[in-house]
């Protein structure tokens, strides 16, 4: 669902819930709708990685973890990630506000 209009931008139904659903969800949104500025989701794994699972060696020196394919994607394409609880099986994204309806 999109906050900033209320709708829902494609629809996508799958028998699990797994990355390459949700690649095929984020190429359909923005073929029509452009990149979306957040993504709300629940926490499930193609989004980050567990926090149960420890931290490799290159991580620990780092100090970041390294993001999964879905979340590497989204840092690319400049997409918030907010994880939120009892989002069941679904996300919602905000995009921007059309240009005619912001204030000033």
């Amino acid at each position: 669902m999109d906050d900033a209009t209320g709708k829902v931008p494609y629809d996508l139904f799958r028998q699990q819930e797994d990355a390459q659903g949700y690649f095929l969800l984020l190429r359909q949104v923005m073929s029509g709708h452009g990149i979306p500025v957040a993504l709300y989701h629940g926490d499930h794994g193609v989004f980050e990685r567990c926090k149960r699972e420890p931290e490799s060696l290159e991580e620990q020196l780092e100090e970041k973890r390294k993001p999964t394919q879905l979340g590497r994607l989204m840092e690319e394409l400049g997409i918030i990630s907010i994880a939120v609880l009892f989002l069941f099986h679904s996300i919602t994204m905000l995009s921007p506000m059309p240009e005619e309806s912001c204030l000033g």
